[in-house]
């Protein structure tokens, strides 16, 4: 089995590599079409009741404050009405639920450009000559045009949620590491019997959890470090102006540090850079050295 049968086993068994287009350019235009069409409709109902009003006829100028009036009015313009009142009510329908798709399409997370890549290199040119294995190259295209980046998702990924670190020691590992120790699999062993490929699948794949244990143990080691740093420094310093350019400077580091390490709150993040500035005045302060 070959083509979107390889395809769609490799998405099911690793949903990392489920990357999809949103066709974010043709859902907009339907969606401005859908309003301008509503939006000549309403033209013509605004009409349609302007005209009631005016009319010499009490059963017309009755229609605002009668829906049974116009719903069993039988005059051309009564059933006009009501055709155009449905005719909105169906079109509106369509053009709500499509900005409800629209917004959550649009917070689909984006695609993981590594992912796209072995994508492409390892599963969509799994052949001899490493040419597409799809005979009609248009269908391809999501997955092998560069400047579609922008309008593909990856269904079940995160690196748009995930902190700057992770997302450095991942490049690390996908990019570096993987050129000098990296290994390759065989994906294809863990698809389906009847859904395995003619060619065996080898790509190389790095868990996210294996990554984010990576994270954690950097994050363990660095978080002692800045406090312990700066506490030494400010020990051995004596000139107190020179002191509290390292306490700014420390402070700096701390917040950016945080900022790198996780993805707090700015008022987390403030809480936070400003007690460790607090910690280190306290501890340079004149009352700190005092015996009592």
């Amino acid at each position: 089995m070959e083509g979107y049968d390889t395809l769609s086993a490799a998405f099911s068994c690793y949903p990392e590599f489920a990357i999809y287009r949103r066709f974010s350019i043709h859902r907009h235009r339907n969606l401005m079409l859908l309003e301008a069409e509503l939006l000549q409709k309403e033209e013509q109902l605004l009409t349609f009741i302007q005209d009631d009003r005016e009319s010499d006829d009490p059963k017309r100028k009755s229609f605002a404050v009668n829906f049974d009036a116009l719903l069993n009015d039988s005059s051309p313009l009564g059933s006009r009405q009501r055709e155009l009142m449905k005719e909105f009510r169906e079109l509106q329908k369509e053009y709500d639920e499509g900005l409800l798709r629209a917004r959550l399409i649009a917070n689909l997370p984006p695609v993981r450009k590594t992912n796209l890549r072995v994508l492409e290199d390892e599963v969509l040119r799994d052949t001899p000559d490493k040419n597409l294995f799809f005979k009609n190259a248009v269908e391809a295209f999501p997955w092998t045009q560069e400047d579609m980046e922008y309008d593909m998702t990856s269904l079940l990924d995160t690196e748009g949620g995930t902190d700057i670190l992770t997302r450095w020691l991942t490049w690390i590992i996908t990019e570096p590491y993987h050129k000098l120790f990296g290994k390759k699999e065989v994906i294809s062993d863990r698809f389906p019997k009847n859904w395995r490929p003619l060619r065996p699948i080898k790509l190389s794949r790095y868990r996210d959890e294996h990554i984010a244990r990576l994270v954690t143990v950097v994050a363990t080691i660095l978080a002692p470090i800045l406090p312990t740093v700066g506490a030494f420094c400010l020990y051995f310093i004596n000139d107190e102006l020179l002191r509290l350019c390292i306490i700014v400077l420390l402070s700096f580091l701390f917040s950016s540090a945080v900022a790198v390490v996780g993805m707090p709150r700015r008022i987390d993040s403030f809480i936070a850079t400003a007690t460790f500035s607090a910690v280190l005045i306290v501890f340079v302060s004149p009352n700190a050295s005092c015996v009592c």
